[in-house]
């Protein structure tokens, strides 16, 4: 930290693929971090697998005191039993990342998803239904990606042929365009990933703006410009301006009030419901988070 931060640091990116998994190491590591200061100073990001083991509500507390600003989760499909079967990631079931999302929130740390889109399974049903459960009000940060067969993984034993062979960026999450399948044309994927970064883009431009016009004015047009100037894609430039970790405490501003409100009314008609003003507001029960039936 010492090292780095008069050189525009603003943040720490974790990339350990599951960094809670121990508890006991995770205790230790929360208790040195804020023994040095450092969960004033330097907010950090991690990756978590989102099950009720690596995002428990202690470790997510442990977390948050540690000065955490970002959980970043894969949730992959839409789909429980797809994410269960084909992905090999039981536990995550489409209720309980959502209820990790709400003990996020509910802690003030930021909420940030990958979706992948392409599967060798995946039809134009499958897609909409993984797009529709990524768009959640309480995730700050939606990632979607395509699938890249990587050899060697049960799924990509599956696939016939890899959709390789005309695409220069081979291993690129952005822009392979997903396997062949005969469930929806070549371009398909292609194409429901630039309404991903339209609309989702859109989205975190307006929640960036909203939690800090200056910070927003200040930071967007400088990012795109130089990111074109050294040859990045254009809208991989714009989306990456929008994420830049000094918009955190912004966001957390806005996650907040968003909070607050959305248990203010759900207390409100419990209360209503139950015929009392005693009805206690619990994370896991919050209707706006669009549970499976």
């Amino acid at each position: 930290y010492n090292k780095y931060k008069d050189r525009g640091m603003y943040g720490l990116h974790m990339f350990d693929t599951v960094f809670s998994f121990n508890e006991e190491w995770l205790q230790i590591w929360a208790n040195e971090y804020k023994r040095r200061g450092l969960h004033k100073k330097l907010p950090f990001t991690v990756f978590a697998r989102p099950d009720q083991h690596n995002m428990s509500e202690k470790k997510i507390k442990l977390l948050a005191e540690a000065g955490c600003a970002q959980v970043r989760m894969g949730i992959e499909s839409g789909d429980s039993d797809v994410r269960k079967t084909e992905l090999r990631k039981p536990g995550c079931s489409n209720n309980i990342i959502l209820d990790r999302v709400q003990l996020l929130n509910k802690y003030g740390i930021l909420a940030k998803t990958y979706s992948i889109i392409g599967f060798p399974h995946d039809t134009k049903e499958s897609i909409w239904k993984t797009l529709k459960f990524a768009d959640n009000p309480f995730v700050q940060t939606r990632f979607v990606l395509s699938y890249s067969p990587i050899p060697g993984t049960p799924m990509a034993a599956k696939v016939e042929k890899m959709n390789r062979e005309s695409n220069i960026q081979k291993y690129s999450f952005h822009f392979s365009g997903g396997v062949k399948n005969k469930n929806y044309g070549p371009h398909y994927i292609n194409l429901m990933l630039l309404w991903c970064y339209v609309v989702f883009g859109l989205q975190l431009a307006w929640l960036s703006f909203r939690s800090s016009p200056l910070k927003f004015f200040n930071i967007v047009p400088s990012r795109i410009y130089w990111g074109w100037r050294w040859g990045n894609p254009l809208l991989l430039t714009t989306l990456y301006s929008l994420i830049h970790a000094s918009y955190w405490p912004h966001w957390k501003r806005v996650q907040k009030k968003q909070w607050i409100k959305a248990n203010a009314g759900l207390e409100k008609s419990l209360s209503v419901v139950a015929g009392g003003p005693d009805v206690k507001f619990m994370p896991a029960e919050n209707p706006l988070m669009n549970k499976e039936a």
